[in-house]
């Protein structure tokens, strides 16, 4: 149980997505979310959306210095 907003709505979907890909039950509400016991989750290989929140320091830096380069970067 929490009180507020999660810090990113979207990474906080993102991982209950996730949660469901992999076989897992919960249920959620407006501010808990209840995981039950003695579940087993199906093993898989997954691509996690990437986090590039921290992009803009890489950026900046090269504003200032004159290049950089973030390799593979998503063209979406």
């Amino acid at each position: 149980r929490w009180t507020g907003v999660p810090v990113s709505d979207g990474y906080w979907r993102m991982t209950l997505r996730l949660l469901e890909t992999l076989g897992a039950r919960f249920d959620e509400s407006e501010h808990s979310l209840v995981i039950p016991a003695d579940q087993r989750v199906r093993a898989a290989v997954v691509q996690p959306e990437p986090d590039l929140s921290s992009a803009f320091a890489v950026a900046a830096l090269a504003a200032v210095g004159g290049r950089a380069e973030i390799e593979p970067f998503p063209d979406d």
